[in-house]
């Protein structure tokens, strides 16, 4: 398919399929065609593959567990060639299609599992075929060993090479990013993420990184990757606490369900409450509905003191 074909084609998509009422079965012929073709990527790299990639992703709340993990498994270096950041795309899957904590943590265990032990092809070196998962091992090597900086810078250096082969196509610039250290960042970060954050940790992980965004986007700041890297970062340091109170865990669970007014209380006690008891069912811990009460010496209401 010549440039001025895909062009013309590329016109229909975006103005005619692309967030209409016919992205969804465009969406349903293309993961069946791409199905029961397997080399088909490699075909139609350059339109259907591609276009199937971006309306993959742009419609990933509504997709099973088992159809994310095959999303990110297949597609992930098309999606950050074509400037898709993988992790933020999983951070709103997360909590707009996961409200409820067990079922979050169960599906994060799913796409976890199978991100990490993903046998598909992430590119090649020289005339060796690396694997996705190869790559996944290196990096985990390189995490026990305390990240260290040069070691790092290689690991990256590699999968550019990997991922960004010297393109012969004279189509590659037109249709992909040239931002490859970009790129190559995003699959670094979207590694980093299922290292570092265990599946009992997933619920706060999201919650507080969706609260960030909340307060960034508040104070119109724009959150470059590597500030959102920092915060996963702190997010992560405070849940690996083990020593952490169940009061200052519940807190910290209120604080993000529960917005505050100028004075710094609770806007909406009675969500306080709604909130306590369910994370007193979640935890089976009955206590947790006791520690925040109204002291009528203070006239106010206020967290129990240990």
């Amino acid at each position: 398919m010549d440039v001025k074909r895909i062009d013309e084609l590329e016109n229909v998509f975006r103005n005619k399929i692309f967030g209409s009422s016919e992205s969804r079965q465009t969406y349903l012929i293309l993961k069946d065609f791409f199905l029961n073709f397997p080399g088909g990527e490699k075909t139609f790299y350059f339109s259907y593959w591609r276009w199937f990639v971006v309306l993959s992703w742009s419609r990933l709340p509504e997709l099973t567990t088992e159809e994310v993990v095959s999303v990110l498994n297949r597609q992930v270096v098309t999606a950050i060639k074509l400037d898709i950041d993988p992790l933020l795309q999983l951070y709103f899957y997360f909590k707009n299609a996961l409200p409820f904590f067990d079922d979050r943590l169960s599906a994060y265990s799913k796409i976890k599992t199978g991100f990490i032990n993903a046998d598909c092809n992430l590119g090649q070196n020289d005339d060796e075929k690396i694997r996705l998962k190869d790559k996944i091992l290196e990096m985990k090597k390189i995490k026990n060993l305390g990240f260290d900086s040069l070691q790092v810078a290689d690991y990256k250096t590699s999968l550019k090479k990997i991922i960004f082969p010297k393109e012969n196509n004279e189509y590659f610039k037109f249709y992909y990013v040239d931002n490859k250290d970009g790129a190559v960042e995003r699959l670094f970060n979207l590694v980093d993420f299922f290292l570092e954050v265990d599946e009992e940790d997933i619920w706060m992980v999201v919650e507080r990184y969706m609260q960030e965004q909340i307060f960034s986007l508040n104070e119109s700041e724009i959150i470059t990757q590597k500030e959102t890297q920092n915060k996963l970062a702190l997010v992560n340091s405070h849940l690996s606490n083990k020593h952490e109170s169940t009061k200052d865990k519940t807190k910290v669970a209120v604080d993000l369900a529960v917005s505050k007014n100028s004075a710094g209380d609770y806007s909406d006690v009675q969500k306080v409450f709604e909130k306590l008891e369910n994370l007193a069912r979640e935890y089976n811990d009955p206590s947790i509905t006791e520690m925040y009460y109204y002291d009528e010496a203070e006239g106010k209401f206020k967290w129990k003191e240990e």
